[in-house]
C-alpha cells in the first residue's frame, strides 16, 4: 500500500518564511471562498477576492510536494479525522449506502475486500 500524503512532514520541511506565506495564503484562500459564497455587495470587492484567491493558489502550488505520495490521498489523522484505508470514506462522508467502522481505518463496506488481501 502506498503511503499517504503527510502534510505535517511537508510543513516541517518549510522554512519559517514559507510557513508564514502558507499561513497567510491559506487564510486568504478560506476568506475568498466564503466571500464568493456570500457575494460581496460590489464588483470591485469581488474582483479583489478573486485575485486574492488566485494569488494564494499560485503561491501554494509553489510548495514542493512528492507527487507519488499524492496518489494514496492525504493522511487525515493530522486534522483528527479517520478515513477508510481502502475507499477513503470518513465520519463526515460515509459510503453511499452507509457504513460503519470495523477497524480504526477500515469501514464495513471494505471489510470483505480487505480480508481478500490479507
Amino acid at each position: 500500500m502506498k503511503s499517504k500524503f503527510d502534510a505535517g512532514e511537508v510543513w516541517e520541511k518549510l522554512t519559517p518564511q514559507q510557513r508564514n506565506c502558507v499561513g497567510v495564503a491559506t487564510v486568504l484562500l478560506m476568506a475568498s471562498f466564503v466571500a464568493e459564497h456570500f457575494s460581496p455587495a460590489n464588483d470591485v470587492a469581488m474582483q479583489r477576492w478573486l485575485h486574492a484567491r488566485d494569488t494564494a493558489l499560485h503561491y501554494l502550488r509553489g510548495i514542493p510536494l512528492d507527487a507519488h505520495r499524492l496518489i494514496a490521498g492525504p493522511d487525515l489523522s493530522l486534522v483528527n479525522m479517520r478515513a477508510c484505508r481502502l475507499c477513503g470514506c470518513t465520519d463526515h462522508s460515509a459510503c453511499e449506502d452507509g457504513c460503519y467502522w470495523v477497524e480504526e481505518d477500515l469501514c464495513s463496506k471494505c471489510e470483505h475486500q480487505a480480508a481478500g488481501h490479507a
